[in-house]
Order: structure tokens, then sequence, then C-alpha cells
């Protein structure tokens, strides 16, 4: 029989060798947390080469370790920075994966905090383009 076990706010389980019990000790190194965060933007509409392509945009990103509370980056504006810069694109005849590189390395660029971030950028298929594909990039500092 499983037996579930609630932790209450600030508790972390440890291992005391006959399974695991919570533990208020909150000596935690700061320098073995990451944090990260994601998003997407659904069905966005592109130009693209003769066509207007439905995008999926996944974005994932690393903050920089020891962040002030003041530092956190509200995700809405990368977001929309993504939204203006792919629905803003003055040539329809890039190939996605260049696109994609670019609006990694925008992002990276104008938020300093992030430390890596992949993008994904999932298209529906059109009458040019019959299947699903799917641009990965990911950038590092």
């Amino acid at each position: 029989m499983r037996r579930l076990l609630r932790l209450d706010q600030g508790e972390r389980l440890e291992n005391r060798g006959d399974g695991l019990r919570p533990s208020t000790n909150m000596d935690l190194d700061p320098i073995a947390t990451t944090e990260e965060y994601s998003f997407v933007i659904p069905d966005l509409v592109i130009a693209h080469f003769a066509d207007k392509s439905i995008v999926t945009v996944r974005i994932r990103y690393l903050y920089k370790p020891d962040l002030q509370e003041d530092q956190y980056v509200d995700f809405n504006q990368i977001a929309q920075k993504a939204r203006d810069f792919l629905t803003g694109q003055s040539d329809p005849n890039v190939f996605w994966e260049i696109l994609n590189k670019k609006l990694a390395l925008m992002i990276l660029e104008q938020f300093p905090v992030i430390v890596s971030l992949t993008s994904e950028l999932t298209m529906k298929p059109t009458s040019s383009d019959h299947f699903v594909n799917s641009s990965v990039v990911t950038s590092r500092r």
C-alpha cells in the first residue's frame, strides 16, 4: 500500500536510511538551484514563402543563478518581443531555422538575466509544406 506524504511550506524530503521523511532544514546551496521558465504562443500566423504559416512558439529559458526578486522577467515581455519579431519579418523567404536562431539570439541579447534559451517553432502543414515540421534552437551565454 502506497502512502502519500504531504509537505507543508518550507519542508523538503530527507532520506535517513529508513525512507524519505520531511525535513525543515532549508540550508540549500543556492548554486545548486536552477530556475527555468517556459511558455507557449499558439497559432501565430506568419507570412512564409508563398503561404501564411500557422506556428506554435515554445520558449524555455534558464535564469542566471542568485537572482534578486526585482530581477525576474515578466514572461509577457518576452512573449510580446517574440510575437513582434516573428510577425514583423520583412523577408518571408528566410528558412525557419535561420529565423528561429535570430529569435533566440535577440531574446538573449535583450534579457541579460537569461543564460540559456530554447526556442521551438512548430509549423502546421501548408499547401507547399505538407507535413508538420519544427525548428529547435538552443542558445547559451
